[in-house]
């Protein structure tokens, strides 16, 4: 638990980072995400990009734009990606998604418990 309070309080503390050094989170539309980052893909609420700068992608055009959970949520896990270089971890070929299709929600429910140290979906439960 040290280490997810850990991991947790350095995701916060990004989050609410205004410096110079501040990870930005960058808004654009569903047409935008798509023509600048086709690996994202326009049905992504955020997304990490995997080169150039360090920052957020928030897609405004998503529906879960205008939920405030949902919205948290998924710049909470993409922060887990921006500050801590953990991956969306990988259990029966699916990835494991706590609001994924079936199969990405069942790799999340049955996630080892050391892939879950490390996973953002996992990380997030803990804010709840």
């Amino acid at each position: 638990m040290t280490k997810v309070a850990g991991d947790m309080s350095s995701m916060a503390s990004a989050l609410r980072d205004t410096s110079a050094n501040a990870i930005p989170a960058n808004a654009m539309t569903s047409q935008q995400l798509s023509a600048a980052y086709p690996g994202i893909g326009a049905g992504t609420l955020a997304g990490v990009p995997t080169s150039g700068p360090t920052q957020v992608i928030v897609n405004v055009s998503h529906p879960g734009f205008n939920s405030q959970s949902t919205l948290s949520w998924g710049l909470g896990h993409e922060t887990g990606h921006a500050v801590l270089g953990y991956k969306d971890q990988v259990f029966n070929g699916f990835k494991a998604y706590k609001f994924g299709g079936p199969d990405e929600q069942n790799s999340f429910q049955n996630l080892p418990s050391t892939q879950r140290l490390t996973n953002p979906d996992h990380l997030m439960d803990f804010a709840q």
